[in-house]
């Protein structure tokens, strides 16, 4: 393995916002992927793993441990369902679906992030989630030393989350499902997606994605309910969308340092002008405790906090 030392982590992040990390690993097979845990286990060293680096804020004083970057990219067909290695971007299992005729992937157009990420946080849009594909994960469980294979029904899905959240284990592969559809079909619907966030997302700045988890109404009173009545969406079942919570807030646009609470997209904490950890985290928290405050909503956060 090549280990790289002091490597700025804002250089791999969709944040752009990140010190230092003492140790730097690029794994692009499973082995190496396994052979970096294990460097970093022998020596009782931190480690964290990132893929696309989208839905993480790092740290203004860096990592003091081995970031690994998980680069390993593969996608193979079988009979009864696609083999697709956590490191694959989630643009590069749409594509591999839309080359062959697959369906089941449509609602990821346009999505960042790596097949792992996306499993860890059971990822959806456009009213699709993951877990809807997954029949296995392959993981590895850094308590045991085992890789194991967990059934959909062992991941234990819920809304923007999954024992892999909760546990010890890293990602390293799945089986996904698919259908045979229309290849034009597919594409018309991947691309109304990617034109949608390109419409309505800040991507021409720096950010982590989606900052806060949307609001399941289940979770607020009737009153806070018929008050956000016009824009309940089912996502897949019916929330509350943390833009227009933030929005009515009024603190669209508010900025501090260098981060600001996007005009286009409330939920986008962009990074506009080499903003830090550190104001990012206070918009964080100043949108939290205002929703908490006006509309008694505990908003939460989906992004990785590394700081």
């Amino acid at each position: 393995m090549r280990i790289l030392k002091n490597i700025l982590l804002k250089k791999y992040t969709t944040f752009k916002i990140g010190c230092k990390t003492r140790y730097f690993i690029q794994a692009d097979n499973k082995n190496k992927l396994l052979e970096a845990i294990q460097w970093a286990k022998d020596r009782g060293i931190k480690f964290f793993i990132i893929g696309g680096g989208s839905n993480v804020l790092f740290s203004d004083n860096g990592f003091d441990g081995l970031i690994i970057k998980n680069s390993w990219v593969e996608a193979r067909k079988g009979k009864e369902a696609v083999f697709a290695s956590s490191g694959a971007p989630m643009d590069f299992l749409v594509k591999f679906y839309t080359k062959n005729g697959f369906s089941g992937l449509e609602w990821a157009g346009g999505l960042p992030g790596t097949l792992g990420g996306a499993i860890r946080g059971d990822a959806g849009a456009f009213g699709g989630e993951i877990r809807e594909s997954i029949i296995s994960v392959e993981s590895f469980n850094t308590n045991s030393n085992r890789v194991m294979m967990r059934s959909y029904k062992d991941c234990r899905f819920d809304y923007r989350d999954s024992i892999f959240k909760n546990n010890n284990d890293i990602i390293l592969s799945a089986e996904l499902k698919f259908k045979i559809g229309d290849k034009k079909v597919i594409k018309d619907i991947i691309n109304s997606h990617i034109i949608y966030r390109k419409t309505y997302q800040p991507l021409e700045y720096p950010s982590a994605g989606s900052f806060f988890k949307n609001i399941p109404v289940r979770d607020v009173s009737a009153k806070i309910k018929n008050k956000f009545i016009a824009v309940i969406k089912s996502d897949p079942f019916p929330v509350i969308p943390a833009a227009a919570v933030i929005d009515a807030l009024g603190l669209k646009g508010l900025i501090v340092g260098g981060a600001q609470v996007s005009e286009k997209h409330p939920n986008f904490i962009i990074n506009k002008n080499n903003a830090s950890c550190a104001d990012a985290i206070k918009l964080m928290d100043l949108i939290k405790k205002s929703a908490l405050k006006k509309f008694g909503i505990e908003i939460q956060e989906d992004v990785q906090i590394k700081c």
